[in-house]
């Protein structure tokens, strides 16, 4: 989530036959931690979008974006990623199935 901080720490995981399993940590603490919820809203770095929006997505919110091959989805997430470096925020992406090359060479050349 871009522009909030993370929880380190390891997390175990198997890799066998049947593929990745995770074994994520279970925080005990979770019932006496302090969330709040923001209503600060960040750009998806796309006017049309963000007005659609009402200004963006709600800062800390988890967005999916789905669709068929080849209807953006990269494209959108590439914009907002490229957003939050403009605002000076730390920013992860995970470019699930696609190489890098291909990513910089597709989308970003056309």
């Amino acid at each position: 989530m871009r522009g909030t901080d993370h929880g380190g720490g390891e997390i175990f995981f198997k890799i066998s036959k049947a593929g990745l399993q995770l074994f994520p940590r279970l925080n005990p603490d979770v019932a006496t931690q302090n969330y709040t919820e923001s209503t600060e809203r960040i750009s998806m770095g796309i006017e049309g979008l963000d007005q659609m929006m009402a200004g963006g997505v709600t800062r800390g919110s988890i967005t999916l974006i789905s669709g068929a091959s080849g209807t953006g989805k990269t494209i959108i997430a590439l914009h907002y990623a490229y957003a939050g470096l403009q605002q000076g925020e730390p920013v992860w992406a995970w470019p699930w199935l696609r190489q890098l090359s291909t990513i910089i060479r597709g989308p970003l050349t056309r």
